[in-house]
């Protein structure tokens, strides 16, 4: 055959079960049971790709799924019975085709309708729960989970599986009701998941913040001295989270979004000492909630550390302006990367920089009063990687990029040829199309400045600000244990809870 004459058709299938390999690693949409991408998309080329996409498990081990249906009226109708049967039965097929390796599933049932135990429970009279019937049948073999639903029945697998998960080493529930399941369901043992080391529990939407959850039940169910990675979105008040983080000694991750009101904090009485533990993520209310939960944690191992406000809440009731003390308990000898995005006084940053001698990448928000009088010295010898986040002006009139401006000059001031400076500009969703595509001269300066200075830039738009993104600490729970570190560290601050 002539050089350059071969077709995709002459490939082996070797050559092609290696490139349909590559291709389930690289695609991060690849669970996801679309018929023109993933495997099906596969499949569908010719009878030989079939042939051997059908022949590779390891091509059909990660599913991502929704079950959901758009209801019209009160009760399915045979059509809306028929449709939920036929996801089901397709969700099945895609399983069986793994053979016995271990899954990762991603499974979404929400409706409008079951917004209580009792309607859910109507509902399976006639409508089998199929995120429960398909979790319950491959119970074997699941290995990491995530559930992502509004009522209690989808979560009916937990006590409907007696010989429980022997395999599941990830779980991940998102639900609103998904607490007081746990509270409820006593009885359940925890040797039913014996395996697990990395546990979230999040409250859907975020919806009703600030109620008190009880979350102690969950050690009915979870075995915590076998848990390393914990992450509890909107879930619990911190009055609950303080002797809650003491039951767990062996702990290595750990990421906490809750709500409360600085007049209903206790006072712990026992320091708790997490030896193990190497990132905290902390997005609270206010400041003393901040204050008092680093007061009252110990740990020595401490690589990385991430303090933000949780998303929905005012700034101007986060207040870390009562002295720097109350950041330097958390700062362990190890520390090595730091991300403060909320407002800090000039004095803790200063004090946090000569403490904190160890730091290589450090993310702060702009303060002008602090690098006015802040010199290269000043930073941390080790420092090689440096984040300033530029926050959106209070009042949209564009008074953002002339920020961001007066920061860059103040970091070119510096002189910081060794240290890798990228500037974070938050702006206002309002201002996007004024801003985007080279429109404001402000932008264009300042993108020219960044380049003449060798610096980074990224402006974010839109709900991105929302995002905070200048931490990089995120804690990844659920499918996929490696996260995408560059997009975690400008995107996901420290796991904002959102799904």
């Amino acid at each position: 055959m002539a050089p350059g004459a071969a077709t995709i058709e002459d490939l082996s299938p070797e050559t092609l079960s290696r490139v349909f390999r590559l291709l389930s690693i690289s695609d991060p949409s690849w669970s996801e049971m679309r018929h023109w991408q993933g495997p099906l998309a596969l499949a569908a080329v010719s009878a030989e790709w079939r042939r051997i996409a059908l022949d590779m498990p390891e091509l059909w081990d990660r599913l991502t799924f929704n079950f959901t249906l758009a209801l019209k009226r009160e009760a399915p109708s045979l059509h809306e019975i028929a449709a939920l049967h036929s996801r089901k039965v397709a969700a099945r097929t895609w399983l069986m085709r793994s053979g016995i390796r271990p899954l990762q599933l991603a499974l979404t049932y929400r409706t409008r309708l079951m917004t209580n135990y009792s309607t859910a429970s109507h509902w399976r009279v006639g409508l089998v729960n199929p995120l429960s019937e398909l979790v319950e049948e491959f119970s074997e073999r699941v290995a990491v989970l995530r559930v992502v639903s509004a009522d209690m029945a989808s979560l009916d697998f937990f006590d409907a599986t007696p010989s429980g998960f022997p395999q599941i080493s990830e779980l991940d529930i998102v639900t609103d009701t998904g607490y007081e399941y746990f509270a409820k369901q006593a009885s359940i043992p925890s040797t039913l998941l014996p395996k697990l080391r990395r546990f979230s529990l999040a409250a859907l939407d975020g919806s009703d913040m600030r109620r008190c959850i009880p979350i102690s039940p969950i050690t009915n169910t979870v075995d915590l001295n076998n848990i390393t990675h914990l992450r509890l979105v909107r879930t619990a008040k911190i009055v609950a989270v303080y002797p809650l983080l003491a039951a767990f000694p062996r702990l290595i991750e750990c990421h906490i979004v809750t709500y409360d009101s600085p007049r209903t904090i206790s006072i712990p009485r026992a320091k708790t000492t997490l030896m193990h533990l190497r990132l905290l993520s902390l997005e609270l209310s206010n400041g003393l909630s901040m204050q008092r939960l680093l007061d009252h944690i110990s740990a020595p191992a401490l690589d990385s550390l991430s303090l933000g406000q949780c998303f929905g809440f005012n700034p101007d009731i986060f207040d870390m302006a009562d002295g720097p003390t109350h950041l330097l308990p958390a700062l362990a000898p190890s520390l090595r990367r730091l991300s403060v995005s909320i407002d800090t006084p000039p004095a803790v940053l200063r004090d946090t920089f000569t403490r904190a001698t160890r730091l290589t990448e450090l993310r702060i928000v702009y303060h002008p009063e602090l690098f006015a009088q802040l010199a290269a010295d000043d930073l941390p010898a080790r420092l090689d990687t440096l984040w300033i986040l530029i926050p959106r002006a209070e009042k949209n009139d564009g008074t953002t990029p002339a920020v961001a401006l007066d920061a860059l000059e103040a970091v070119g001031r510096l002189f910081l040829l060794d240290i890798d400076v990228t500037l974070l500009v938050e702006v206002d969703p309002k201002a996007k199309a004024r801003l985007a595509g080279g429109k404001n001269e402000d932008m264009r300066r300042l993108e020219r400045s960044a380049d003449a200075m060798g610096l980074g830039i990224r402006v974010l738009f839109g709900k991105e600000w929302r995002h905070r993104p200048c931490a990089p600490m995120g804690l990844h729970v659920g499918i996929g244990a490696e996260p995408d570190v560059e997009r975690a560290f400008e995107l996901d601050f420290g796991g904002n809870g959102e799904y």
